[in-house]
């Protein structure tokens, strides 16, 4: 969802950015040659990603309870359990052959 959000925005940008000689995008001109790159970019992301969240709902929990979520909806959802002792469970080390020069020195 985040990079949904980002990588439009960011070649938008791109397309106002003003900097000769290094960049100049097609509609540098739009705002009589000032570089709006920068707001034109962050408009978009932020717009974008309202609309990824409304396309693709956080679920309840990960939203303050008191406040809720804010101009998007929210997904039902069950808050997993924390983790035991405080680490991941360890998954079982896949059967292969090993690596030549990856094991132990000695």
């Amino acid at each position: 969802r985040g990079l949904a959000a980002w990588i439009p925005p960011a070649v938008l940008g791109l397309l106002f950015a003003n900097y000769p000689p290094l960049i100049e995008g097609p509609f540098r001109n739009a705002a009589g040659g000032v570089d709006i790159s920068l707001p034109v970019a962050i408009g978009a992301a932020a717009v974008l990603y309202l609309l990824t969240l409304w396309i693709w709902p956080e679920p309840s929990y990960v939203y303050p309870a008191a406040d809720g979520p804010r101009l998007v909806p929210a997904a039902p959802g069950q808050k997993p359990p924390p983790v035991e002792g405080g680490r991941a469970p360890i998954q079982p080390a896949i059967d292969r052959e090993p690596v030549r020069g990856s094991g132990p020195v000695g």
